[in-house]
């Protein structure tokens, strides 16, 4: 498909972040009204939406010893939270205490550090309803676990898990990627997406309260940037997006194996419960997930208008089913009950890098961002095919 023509710049809102070094993520809180970002300059700023649409920086402090990679915020639930990972190793908690003024130095109170032995990549928290739990991966194949016994005492944090997801950490001279994201829904249990190097795989929580992968996605070609669960919204089965440095932006459907009737759905799953095709391989477009979203549903039109787009809830095609390739992994759990896989868009319009995947609140949009300047928005059409709605471009791409 040709790449959709850019929408004009108008749908910015550019704002000065006030760093003094590259921002590495940008985070909105759960109802879209907070920004907090990240820098190498070791500082998380945040930033509150004002009647007149602006961005206005309420607080700013050193909070890190190193560059900060990640930052996101913990549900609402916990209160006002927010988790930060830097290459000083270690994991940070910080909360906000209401009580204080306003761009006071003691508004944002570090409630916990979780030191480690090395630096960390990616950071996700637990959905609420398996407690106050975050998870963490390195840049040498570990992934790490922890949690808050108490959830409404953020200052005590103890490690559950600590899973090796490469045999042998990657050389240092080679360029790495570690990505983790718990999934939204309520149902399947407990399951994380986490992507290393080139491949990404589902851990699931088993019957004996441990992490084992079992199913993998398969298709990369390079390094994976990017991994987003979409809200399931009562369909009967998950959606997973990822970003991946050889351009290509991945969609997998994961189905019970149970739910399936058909015989020919029932031999697939039997024989790609891990969901492998081959070794894959798997970029910074971490600037706008809420902005895109708005964008969409503000009524943007693509190239194709509104009509006959569906809810990504309605794709019941069989899809790009993998192939079977690889021999089971040893660290697959074969006692668990697994989901069958299949890829059912494989999009390449960026062209380039990409390196963040979001899917809006209902999981029916999915936006793109990639080192061609542009922030994709795509949708299902009625007969199952993604489509790109609309191409915001960044100045630097209208340059060009």
């Amino acid at each position: 498909m040709p790449p959709s023509q850019p929408s004009k710049l108008a749908n910015y809102i550019p704002f000065n972040t006030g760093h003094d070094d590259l921002v590495h993520d940008v985070c909105y809180d759960f109802y879209g009204k907070r920004i907090v970002t990240c820098s190498s300059d070791q500082r998380l700023m945040i930033f509150d939406l004002n009647d007149d649409g602006e961005w206005i920086q309420s607080e700013a402090w050193k909070a890190h010893d190193g560059s900060i990679s990640k930052v996101i915020w913990g549900h609402p639930e916990h209160g006002h939270i927010i988790a930060s990972c830097a290459n000083d190793r270690s994991v940070r908690i910080w909360e906000e205490q209401e009580f204080e003024l306003k761009s006071s130095p003691r508004r944002w109170k570090r409630q916990a550090i979780i030191p480690l032995d090395v630096a960390i990549s990616d950071i996700s928290f637990a959905p609420v309803h398996h407690g106050l739990k975050l998870a963490s991966v390195s840049p040498t194949g570990t992934m790490y676990v922890h949690e808050a016994p108490e959830p409404q005492d953020t200052s005590i944090w103890v490690m559950n898990e600590q899973i090796q997801i490469l045999r042998t950490p990657p050389p240092r001279e080679v360029e790495v990627s570690f990505v983790v994201e718990y999934c939204p829904s309520g149902w399947g249990g407990e399951q994380l997406a986490v992507g290393a190097m080139d491949t990404v795989r589902i851990y699931r929580r088993t019957e004996s309260g441990k992490l084992r992968a079992v199913e993998e996605l398969g298709g990369h070609k390079n390094l994976v940037r990017g991994i987003a669960w979409a809200p399931t919204m009562g369909r009967s089965y998950h959606l997973i997006a990822t970003a991946c440095k050889d351009g290509h932006v991945r969609i997998f459907k994961l189905t019970d194996a149970k739910t399936n009737t058909s015989p020919r759905s029932r031999k697939a799953a039997s024989l790609q419960g891990t969901g492998n095709s081959g070794r894959s391989s798997g970029g910074l477009g971490s600037l706008i997930e809420k902005a895109t979203a708005s964008a969409a549903l503000s009524g943007t039109k693509g190239p194709g208008g509104e009509r006959g787009f569906a809810g990504a809830d309605e794709l019941l095609g069989p899809g790009i089913e993998l192939k079977e390739g690889d021999e089971e992994d040893e660290d697959m759990d074969d006692g668990m009950n697994q989901y069958s896989v299949q890829l059912i868009a494989d999009l390449e319009d960026h062209r380039r890098e990409v390196w963040r995947v979001r899917w809006n609140s209902t999981g029916t949009i999915l936006i793109s961002a990639g080192d061609d300047g542009k922030i994709r928005l795509w949708k299902a059409t009625l007969s199952g095919e993604f489509k790109c709605l609309s191409a915001i471009s960044s100045k630097k791409a209208e340059d060009e």
